[in-house]
């Protein structure tokens, strides 16, 4: 039996559109984000994003932050105009999947804008906020990752939007745990230590083609 998959358009959230509907491209440009990762303990490590766009108000638009089986998210909460709202977990259902390309998503995390208020510069700010608990990955002698927690980012789902991303910033916050104990995995978006515990990477005009991926060695 075929596996029945229900397909989304995805941004850094997704940009809903039913699978009869063609998708004319969205007119709104992600102008800065600003990624902030937080490794706490062994159970939890705390994640901020902050989006500025530009372009069309967003209002009345239903967005979504995807979630992978690795990744099981809680405390998931969106805030703008100075508001917080929880989002609850949606799922794909039995044998379905939410799909970007060849990415398959079990679960999202949805909700619906409303009017956003333009700051004094014009862009427009939301706030991304969730938990998780990082997976332990064992050692690989083949490209010698070694063994410790799995953190990441999913910058692809970026793509859909109009545009490169101006301005992309993160930061690993690394805890009681050295900022030289991070190890980039293939394919991941670079960065440095900045400090004894913080890792950070700047990049302009970014084509989100790539995501961050690193192991936190313990």
């Amino acid at each position: 039996m075929f596996e029945k998959k229900v397909f989304i358009i995805i941004l850094l959230f997704l940009y809903f559109c039913k699978p009869s509907e063609q998708s004319s491209g969205n007119p709104t440009s992600l102008d800065h984000e600003t990624i902030r990762i937080e490794f706490i303990d062994e159970k939890t490590v705390k994640v901020r994003v902050d989006f500025f766009f530009s372009g069309l108000s967003l209002d009345g638009q239903e967005l979504a932050f995807p979630e992978t089986p690795s990744f099981p998210l809680r405390k998931f909460e969106v805030s703008y105009n100075d508001q917080f709202y929880s989002i609850n977990r949606r799922t794909a259902g039995k044998g379905k999947t939410y799909v970007l390309g060849k990415e398959q998503y079990p679960s999202i995390f949805p909700f619906t804008v409303s009017k956003i208020e333009p700051d004094e510069h014009g862009f427009r700010h939301l706030i991304v906020s969730y938990e998780f608990t990082p997976p332990y990955f064992s050692s690989k002698a083949k490209n010698d990752q070694p063994a410790g927690y799995y953190l990441e980012y999913i910058m692809k789902t970026g793509e859909t939007w109009k545009g490169a991303i101006s301005d992309v910033k993160a930061s690993i916050h690394t805890g009681k745990l050295l900022c030289e104990n991070l190890f980039l995995l293939e394919g991941s978006i670079s960065g440095e230590c900045v400090s004894e515990n913080i890792w950070e990477s700047h990049i302009t005009n970014l084509e989100p083609k790539n995501d961050y991926k690193l192991i936190l060695k313990d």
